[in-house]
């Protein structure tokens, strides 16, 4: 053990430099296309022949999302446009942090790479769920297809509520995710949360005030002290820590 250290570490005997051993990040993509994932069957071991998402080791001198993006080009030579991240996992048993983002395909002209045996789009059904290649693509998929029946759900209850309507999230990424999702399905939404500058959640909540905006996504912390009369439909998308914060 070196001194000042608190564990045993990989010491050379000549020069006394120490060695250190850190934790392996494998980034990768969620990457969507019309409610389906893109699926690699693998070419390589461990799991040879089994099914994943496109994800590898990160590379020194790229940023997690530039890896993700990298991976996917490499496995499935696939062009995605890489958004936030979506499943961070912490896997002490083998030294390895996996970090998989959503990501959004470009085109559908893909195909297996070099450590691919197959690439495919599936949705929830036709997911090979007994021959995913890791539990942690097992669990992401899982989050995933629920995130997207929630956003169905909501999209439904819009359809079939007229007026404006408030919708709670958790999170700030939360927020943002669904508020993309609403505007590609649609509907007129506006985000606030912490992240968002003053002028900005001014400008989205005068909008809404005023009826240019039809949904107001938020954060229950940007949204407290919000006094909008005659409000027809408040969503809690997500379940809260706290349930007092989303008693309106």
């Amino acid at each position: 053990m070196p001194d000042g250290d608190n564990r045993p570490r990989h010491v050379c005997s000549s020069c006394n430099e120490i060695y250190y051993q850190n934790p392996k990040i494998v980034v990768g993509a969620v990457v969507a296309h019309e409610g389906k994932v893109l699926l690699c069957k693998r070419a390589i071991e461990p799991r040879y022949g089994l099914w994943t998402l496109p994800a590898g080791f990160l590379e020194n001198g790229e940023t997690t999302a530039a890896g993700a993006q990298r991976e996917t080009l490499e496995e499935a030579n696939a062009r995605v446009e890489i958004d936030t991240l979506f499943a961070l996992y912490n896997l002490p048993h083998i030294n390895q942090i996996y970090m998989l983002f959503r990501g959004r395909l470009l085109d559908t002209d893909f195909s297996p790479g070099a450590e691919s045996l197959e690439t495919r789009l599936v949705d929830e059904a036709e997911v090979p769920w007994s021959e995913l290649a890791f539990a942690t693509v097992r669990n992401t998929l899982i989050h995933w297809f629920n995130d997207q029946r929630k956003g169905d759900l909501l999209s439904h209850v819009l359809r079939e509520t007229p007026g404006q309507a408030l919708v709670f999230c958790r999170t700030k990424h939360g927020s943002n995710r669904v508020g993309q999702y609403l505007e590609r399905s649609g509907v007129n939404a506006a985000v606030i949360h912490g992240n968002k500058s003053q002028g900005a959640r001014t400008r989205a909540l005068d909008e809404f005030k005023s009826g240019k905006v039809r949904v107001l996504v938020a954060t229950d912390i940007a949204a407290r002290g919000l006094d909008i009369a005659q409000l027809p439909l408040v969503v809690n998308f997500d379940l809260p820590l706290v349930a007092e914060d989303y008693v309106h």
